[in-house]
């Protein structure tokens, strides 16, 4: 059971206990700084295996999911950038 979805739209964007809930448009931005804003939030999230799962199984196409990033359909890690020496 992947636990209760929190609906805002015609789309669930949200796991019950998700720490993103509430940045909805975070999730979804293009923005290189918001990517990585994003893939942070969901580095301390307790729900990350249930919400891959369920952006998987619903054939997430686009925002990120998990630290996941999905664009096009495609599934791609976000590399971190490194700190200049």
């Amino acid at each position: 059971m992947l636990g209760s979805i929190i609906s805002t739209g015609p789309r669930a964007v949200a796991l019950e206990g998700a720490a993103c809930i509430g940045q909805t448009e975070l999730m979804f931005s293009e923005g290189a700084a918001d990517v990585a804003a994003a893939v942070g939030i969901c580095a301390t999230c307790t729900a990350r295996a249930a919400c891959l799962e369920r952006a998987v199984a619903n054939g997430e196409i686009y925002g990120v999911w998990s630290g996941v990033l999905f664009k096009r359909g495609t599934a791609s890690r976000v590399k971190r950038e490194r700190l200049a020496s």
